[in-house]
């Protein structure tokens, strides 16, 4: 939806969802959506990365019983914090790429950090 902001989006997700589920033949079918919805710049600079987003989103709100709307934020938190740990994220999987020790043996490892940046593993041990 170009020149559609984030709430904009949401809404009008919304709305499709809503038609969706009170349509006869489809509500009969038992089909309903599950949405996902991303905006530029806050999920990223390319469409791609919005997209992946967007489809992350998707999957939360498929994971939480489907027929709704998520945004990435609702499952990890504001648009300034995605951001940060989206960052830290990129920053961390990079350097790692770069490190003469990436093989198999040391993924558990870069999980467990992986799970630190995202807040995931704040009462894991280090």
């Amino acid at each position: 939806m170009p020149e559609t902001g984030i709430e904009q989006a949401q809404i009008l997700s919304e709305r499709l969802r809503l038609w969706m589920a009170t349509d006869p033949m489809l509500s009969e079918h038992r089909i309903s959506g599950s949405f996902g919805v991303a905006s530029f710049p806050s999920h990223g600079f390319s469409v791609e990365d919005i997209v992946r987003v967007a489809d992350q989103g998707m999957y939360i709100s498929k994971h939480a019983g489907g027929n709704r709307v998520s945004k990435v934020e609702s499952f990890f938190g504001s648009d300034e914090g995605v951001a940060v740990k989206r960052q830290m994220i990129a920053s961390f999987v990079e350097g790692f790429l770069q490190r003469d020790h990436t093989g198999p043996e040391h993924v558990e490892e870069a999980v467990s950090a992986l799970m630190r940046i995202g807040g995931v593993g704040d009462n894991l041990p280090p």
